[in-house]
């Protein structure tokens, strides 16, 4: 067990730690097998995190950036699990620390933010999910504003309800939408929304790829 011990300007490239226990051990400018030290922190959540949010900045200060997202999204693992535990009450230690109703719910609140971000850009670490998140819920608007629509045109007119959801990318691209097709009012509001938050999340994602590189 390695017990709250700091290693400074070590070189664990071709170390194996399988078996250690890693609790509170502190990395500094040290080269290490990022996976290997990961697989023995602490279980609990809270000591993991701290961990975690050393080894980021380890891996930050010794340049192993392809590490870092592999990390971030460790320690989000682990931030939700923390916070999970705090909604119920786990054991003694989130029993004490969070003993009131309002921070349950800000543990919730904080919980369900997480699960958001994931959900619509993972974090940041997974491009890929905002490109899906974006589609889907375009098209879920599109859906909306079909009982807008379809009592006004009707199915036939709108090309079985294409040119409904093509409205929709289209306000949300800003490419002349036909308002032929326009729905309810809160849709076109939320579609501008998202160009703009979605434009943001992907300027963020471009830069974090260029910064790191």
């Amino acid at each position: 067990m390695f017990d709250g011990v700091r290693f400074d300007d070590c070189n664990f490239k071709s170390a194996n730690f399988y078996g250690c226990e890693l609790q509170y051990a502190h990395f500094h400018k040290s080269v290490v097998e990022v996976r290997e030290i990961v697989a023995s922190l602490p279980a609990a959540p809270n000591i993991r995190r701290e961990s975690l949010q050393n080894l980021k900045a380890n891996a930050i200060e010794v340049g192993d950036h392809d590490s870092i997202g592999y990390l971030v999204l460790q320690e989000i693992s682990a931030t939700e699990r923390h916070y999970s535990y705090a909604m119920c009450a786990f054991d003694t230690y989130y029993r004490n620390k969070y003993s009131t109703l309002w921070a349950k719910v800000e543990a919730g609140m904080k919980l369900l933010g997480l699960k958001i971000s994931g959900l619509v850009w993972g974090h940041g670490e997974k491009p890929w999910r905002l490109l899906i998140s974006c589609l889907t819920i375009l098209v879920l608007l599109g859906f909306v504003n079909f009982w807008s629509v379809m009592p006004r045109i009707g199915w036939n007119d709108t090309h079985r309800g294409v040119d409904v959801i093509v409205y929709v990318f289209r306000r949300f691209l800003d490419v002349s939408p036909d308002g032929t097709f326009k729905g309810f009012e809160f849709v076109d509001v939320v579609a501008v929304i998202m160009r703009y938050v979605y434009i943001g999340l992907f300027i963020s994602i471009l830069y974090k790829s260029i910064s790191h590189r």
